[in-house]
């Protein structure tokens, strides 16, 4: 059953502010252009798995037609990689547990995105579009935690971060598209949802090894009319 809505309400009230989580599956690609290093590519595609990160921030947004919306905002997100587990092994090259590494490169990111309305009936709660989005990413650092499993039951945890042992690219570039929802549950309040892709522009680092970032993700939002 629908609640009622107040259309004069809704279609006057056309900015929004509010927050937003979006839980992301995250992986990475890798291209160069030496022949010599292709071998490290196809190790690495062996022994490197996609690992879960996350977006989370602030947005705003503005209606400019029936049709279109404006959002932008300021967001940190995490994306990464994994390995596999990996054998620990001691100074007499005997194999003594097994470790698992996470990688996940942080970025304070500025998203420029519009949505295109498919449903904006005053008459219903419901808002379906899809959305395009450009965002501008700043390098903050990468982390690294390994997870230690020994032989003997002992276990370890190693966290390790780093800002400047590689040429990281300070500004990267990245874009997502998908499709949403979004649900008006009173006159001001409002949820939305979406699915979405998102893909790095630039490699994480420069170098002959190419890595290029990207993941699936859910945002999920709470947003505040007026």
């Amino acid at each position: 059953m629908a609640l009622a809505i107040n259309s004069d309400s809704v279609n006057t009230k056309r900015k929004v502010i509010g927050f937003a989580f979006a839980p992301e599956y995250c992986y990475r690609t890798l291209t160069t252009n030496d022949a010599s290093l292709k071998w490290i590519v196809d190790l690495r595609d062996t022994i490197e798995l996609p690992r879960f990160g996350f977006t989370v921030g602030f947005f705003f947004s503005y209606d400019m037609k029936k049709r279109w919306c404006f959002e932008s905002g300021a967001m940190l997100t995490a994306n990464g990689y994994k390995y596999k587990n990996i054998h620990i092994v001691n100074v007499n090259g005997s194999f003594i547990g097994i470790a698992e590494t996470f990688y996940h490169y942080l970025y304070f990111q500025i998203p420029l995105k519009v949505k295109f309305y498919l449903y904006n009936s005053q008459n219903s709660q419901f808002r379906f579009f899809l959305h395009n989005n450009f965002m501008g990413n700043i390098f903050l650092e990468r982390r690294i935690k390994s997870n230690l499993k020994y032989d003997d039951g002992k276990t370890d945890i190693i966290r390790d971060t780093d800002k400047d042992f590689y040429n990281y690219n300070k500004l990267n570039y990245s874009w997502s598209a998908g499709i949403g929802v979004r649900y008006i549950l009173k006159e001001k309040i409002s949820f939305q949802l979406e699915p979405y892709y998102k893909r790095f522009i630039l490699p994480t680092v420069d170098a002959p090894i190419n890595e290029f970032l990207y993941s699936y993700g859910v945002n999920v939002g709470i947003g505040y009319s007026f």
